[in-house]
């Protein structure tokens, strides 16, 4: 039965505070190819004190959380200690939304009762290739102004997605496309962009509707590209490609979180119709960093559209220099284009490897004194 209790029951947080969840995959330390059956091995082995780290539905993926924090960078630093602990366990460690290389059809699922039953419903459409992202948490002070930042949100998800694509290749070759993985992400049911709710209660009665139609059993089966997220007290965007670099998840979730709390604030009436989000995702999924995009009335370059949410967050936040991460992304480019500088450069077999040693190499780089532990995202249940 649906949880109604975790649902209705939008739970108590430290407000305003943001936590990241990383996706990463996990591959042989000398092919670099998906190494599977290793999750579940890597989080007994690890003394994850900076945070948690749990399996995934795929066995060949890590999920790293940090815990709730003051600011982007702190959670961020969280997730470098949690990397760098994997790698002393014996993880390799692999950024990215898609493998770039990773044949259809090459998956192993980790086993338990919910994922046994997830394996069941979507059957093929979780067999095809694992799929990696971020989600950012931002803690809210009830459910009323959960759905407020949700419906704020929903007309940033194609930039987000834009600015965040980092899957270019899927099984060995070029898809054309940005992000592949939100293709993948997308042909799952209860996905994509949720419709405006009008308040918390509209919220409630239609996740019931959704689990009455589809007997889900849990609200977080919605995997929605914005969410709240009751049994946690946060809104969580899940519309990002894993990162190998984390100065870009520091500027990413800082955004977020900055977005939320604008609006939060404001609380824009700008609902744009859920047809023309779905184009604008298209469109952002497909061209990456040169999108251009229809935003609040008018077709305009990425490149206005994150610097317009820049400005926008940037009064709300205790850390407004993690923006500054935005603008190096704009100005050298998103993940895709970095994965496609390193395919010219060395091919397939070099651009696996660049992209595991940047992971690797970023973990070093920021690791910083994590915050202490907090309750709120170690709890967090996601797939």
């Amino acid at each position: 039965m649906l949880d109604l209790h975790s649902l209705e029951r939008f739970r108590r947080s430290t407000v305003f505070t943001v936590g990241i969840e990383e996706e990463l995959l996990l591959v042989e330390p000398r092919s670099c190819q998906l190494a599977h059956r290793t999750s579940g091995r890597i989080v007994r082995a690890g003394g994850w004190t900076a945070g948690s780290a749990a399996t995934e539905i795929c066995d060949s993926v890590l999920e790293l959380i940090s815990p709730a924090a003051g600011d982007a960078a702190a959670a961020a630093g969280a997730i470098a200690a949690l990397r760098s602990e994997a790698v002393r366990v014996g993880a390799t460690l692999m950024g990215a939304g898609l493998h770039p290389a990773a044949p259809d059809g090459e998956v192993s699922h980790t086993r338990g009762r919910r994922y046994d039953g997830i394996v069941e419903e979507l059957r093929g459409l979780i067999g095809r290739t694992p799929h990696c992202g971020i989600h950012v948490h931002v803690g809210m002070p009830d459910g009323e102004s959960a759905i407020v930042a949700c419906n704020g949100l929903r007309k940033w998800v194609p930039m987000l997605i834009a600015l965040s694509a980092n899957s270019p290749f899927w099984h060995g070759r070029d898809s054309g496309l940005a992000s592949a993985r939100t293709v993948i992400a997308r042909s799952l049911p209860r996905s994509g962009i949720p419709r405006r709710f009008t308040d918390y209660e509209d919220y409630v009665s239609c996740v019931r509707a959704i689990d009455a139609a589809g007997q889900l059993g849990d609200y977080t089966r919605l995997w929605w590209d914005v969410r709240p997220q009751p049994r946690l007290g946060t809104i969580e965007v899940r519309a990002l490609d894993a990162q190998p670099d984390l100065r870009t998840v520091v500027g990413l979730a800082a955004l977020v979180h900055g977005l939320a709390l604008h609006e939060l604030d404001t609380r824009s009436g700008d609902d744009p119709p859920p047809e023309a989000l779905a184009e604008c995702c298209f469109r952002a999924l497909r061209d990456g960093d040169r999108a251009f995009l229809q935003f609040e009335g008018r077709m305009q370059p990425l490149s206005r559209i994150a610097t317009q949410a820049c400005e926008r967050a940037r009064d709300r936040l205790p850390d407004p220099a993690a923006l500054e991460e935005i603008q190096r992304v704009l100005c050298d480019g998103n993940g895709a284009r970095g994965q496609r500088r390193a395919f010219v450069r060395a091919g397939m077999p070099g651009l696996v490897r660049w992209l595991v040693r940047a992971t690797t190499a970023r973990a070093a780089a920021l690791r910083a004194m994590p915050p202490e532990p907090d309750s709120t995202l170690s709890a967090a249940v996601s797939a």
